[in-house]
């Protein structure tokens, strides 16, 4: 696609926090985009690693978009940086990309046709997961066999699906939202908040069925970061239960089942939180078979399966 002056400019926010070994990837995957109005922001948030050489080598590339770096004098966290990122941006789209990731060359040309050709406010594809190499992907993180439901606020509810670095979004809405929710409690998944308050809106959501992003894999992370970000989901899922859209009964239930989630893996970590215990129980209340599972599971004992409670992010 050749640049052209009525396209729109899209302002890609890069947050970079400890970037170092992957930035300069992340940007080399911008440049060679073939829509080509983009200017990129990389937002530092204090990070003690720098960034001013891998900056001043990419500017020099052929071809480089417009670069700006915005610099936090204190580390504020993922969300604080990409509103700082949205606040910055001057173009009429904001696309996310985050500094371990990656984006094929068409992968803005092939959002934005399908934003505009269908009058939505936000696009985003599957991604494609990797470890080492990009070519050596395995597995996408994406909607549920690939097909986005029509109720996305209730699919989103139970399985954040949605990766960052896949969306573009208008900036108008994401202004219109006040950007991020930056609360403590949610600062792991302030993705899946900021995707359920767009969604409740009845926002219109393109889902291309093209992955065009690379999600770098990193090392299994340990039980206590597990437990950690399965807090933080039941958290945003209780926050979101009574405005998302759906089968009242089945809402609490996942809730209930998130807070047993929670507990259970704090507690696998080597800590009680009776705050979670407490929290679990009263969840359950009016739906008692969580329950019965969550003290199954807490004992070991597996009486039967439900779908999976926790989000992708």
């Amino acid at each position: 696609m050749n640049q052209s002056n009525d396209q729109a400019l899209v302002s890609v926010v890069i947050p970079a926090f400890k970037a170092r070994n992957y930035l300069a990837d992340a940007l080399e995957s911008v440049r060679k985009q073939d829509y080509r109005n983009v200017e990129i922001l990389v937002i530092d948030d204090a990070s003690p690693e720098p960034i001013d050489d891998i900056i001043a080598t990419f500017l020099q590339s052929p071809g480089a978009p417009g670069l700006r770096v915005v610099r936090h004098e204190e580390n504020l966290g993922i969300a604080a940086v990409r509103n700082t990122g949205i606040q910055s941006a001057n173009g009429e789209f904001v696309a996310l990309l985050d500094h371990d990731d990656l984006w094929t060359p068409d992968h803005l040309s092939d959002l934005m046709k399908g934003i505009l050709d269908n009058g939505c406010d936000i696009g985003f594809c599957s991604a494609m997961a990797f470890k080492d190499s990009p070519e050596n992907w395995s597995g996408t993180w994406g909607p549920p066999n690939g097909v986005m439901d029509d109720n996305v606020a209730l699919e989103l509810f139970h399985i954040s699906y949605i990766t960052p670095s896949s969306a573009v979004i208008r900036k108008s809405l994401l202004t219109e939202m006040n950007g991020f929710r930056t609360e403590p409690e949610i600062n792991a998944c302030e993705d899946l908040d900021l995707w359920l308050r767009i969604a409740e809106r009845r926002k219109k959501f393109h889902y291309s069925k093209r992955s065009t992003v690379f999600y770098r894999n990193h090392p299994s992370q340990a039980t206590s970061r597990t437990a950690y970000l399965a807090c933080q989901a039941a958290y945003v899922r209780a926050l979101h239960v009574s405005s998302v859209p759906g089968p009242w009964i089945q809402k609490r239930a996942l809730v209930a089942a998130s807070w047993w989630s929670a507990f259970i893996l704090t507690r696998h970590s080597g800590k009680i939180r009776w705050d979670l215990l407490k929290r679990s129980i009263i969840a359950s209340l009016p739906v008692p078979w969580e329950m019965v599972r969550g003290i199954s599971h807490l004992l070991g004992i597996k009486i039967f399966s439900g779908r999976s409670n926790q989000p992708s992010s």
